[in-house]
């Protein structure tokens, strides 16, 4: 009982009042993504803008989750409709999903103000999407 009553004042110290769940999808484009396997400065330099950001977003406690994601490695894209699918990005384009972050924030321009901070270096776009809450599902 202790344990749980811990768990939900842990709760809400992490979390600001009235949060709700977002997604910033980060899109890159080939340059970018080129620096994940590099060894050279750039790609120490484009890792730790990432790792700063997540800190940031950890430190201002907002911070759920997120990964990195392997942009060249095959996608699948299965049409619920049919036992159709492609291997390929759903939509044809010189950025592709890099990675993603979740959220907590009260607002869409809170989420949007954490989207401009994303170290996309001028290149990518960050995509924001609200969660929403499904009965039953753990958030």
């Amino acid at each position: 009982m202790k344990t749980l009553a811990l768990a939900a004042m842990l709760a809400a110290i992490s979390m600001p009042a009235a949060a709700a769940p977002y997604t910033l999808f980060i899109y890159e484009g080939a340059e970018q993504l080129a620096l994940r396997p590099a060894q050279s400065e750039a790609a120490a330099a484009y890792w730790a803008a990432y790792d700063a950001f997540g800190k940031e977003l950890a430190a201002a406690g907002v911070l759920r989750g997120g990964s990195a994601l392997n942009a060249g490695a095959p996608v699948s894209v299965v049409d619920a409709a049919g036992p159709a699918a492609a291997d390929a990005p759903y939509a044809a384009s010189p950025l592709l999903l890099g990675g993603y972050f979740q959220i907590d924030v009260a607002s869409d321009a809170e989420a949007i103000d954490w989207a401009r901070k994303m170290p996309t270096g001028g290149v990518g776009i960050v995509e924001v999407r609200a969660g929403y809450p499904v009965p039953g599902m753990a958030m």
